[in-house]
């Protein structure tokens, strides 16, 4: 029979031990943590006991906790390898049409001088009067008939067939009305020869003009 130094069965004794002792945690939710035992110094068998139990003649008390201290944490695992390229997803609609430089909608022309009454073909020259030596244009802008949108931005230049003389020209009003935006232009007339005033005719007031819109 072979017979094992006694160090040798107290480390094998507690290994079985350890075994045992994980079992019943397992199975015994009230196990305690920490487990003894007598040490058979003669045999080196080991026997469980209760907490504070005294060994007999011939033993050594022995003890260790149930469950070990928490190891280190390990260290980060390597990458992984690149997935495949996803498939090509579906092409998207359409947007609508892009605006130019902001400007989704713009009118020009040139009124006055022979040609009051005329109208392009993207504007209307609704109505022209005199008032004060002061010469005033009303004008439709035929393209421009969206009352949701931003209202128009108009300017006039003065564009005279006259000689020595200082014109002034601005826009009134720009309104929405008939189903189409609109603005009124107003034109001052400085002549510098003796007896000069104002205007006599509007047509005499030639200028032209730029709407645009956003």
């Amino acid at each position: 029979m072979l017979r094992l130094p006694w160090r040798n069965r107290v480390l094998l004794g507690l290994t079985v031990a350890v075994g045992v002792a994980g079992f019943c945690v397992v199975i015994e939710a009230q196990a305690p943590p920490i487990i003894y035992g007598c040490v058979v110094q003669a045999s080196g068998n080991i026997r469980i006991v209760a907490a504070g139990t005294i060994c007999r003649n011939g033993e050594v008390p022995i003890q260790w906790n149930a469950i070990g201290p928490k190891g280190d944490k390990g260290d980060t695992g390597a990458t992984g390898a690149t997935g495949a390229t996803g498939a090509t997803g579906a092409t998207g609609e359409q947007g609508p049409p892009g605006v130019a430089n902001g400007i989704s909608t713009a009118v020009h022309g040139t009124v006055g001088w022979g040609g009051f009454g005329e109208s392009g073909s993207n504007f209307a020259i609704i109505g022209a009067w005199l008032q004060d030596n002061q010469a005033f244009y009303q004008i439709k802008l035929l393209s421009m008939t969206d009352p949701t949108k931003p209202r128009p931005v108009c300017s006039v230049n003065p564009r005279s067939p006259f000689s020595a003389e200082v014109r002034e020209f601005s826009v009134t009003v720009v309104e929405y009305s008939d189903a189409a935006w609109r603005f009124t232009a107003r034109g001052i007339r400085w002549v510098a020869t003796p007896g000069g005033g104002g205007y006599s005719a509007p047509w005499q007031a030639t200028f032209d003009f730029i709407c645009v819109q956003e």
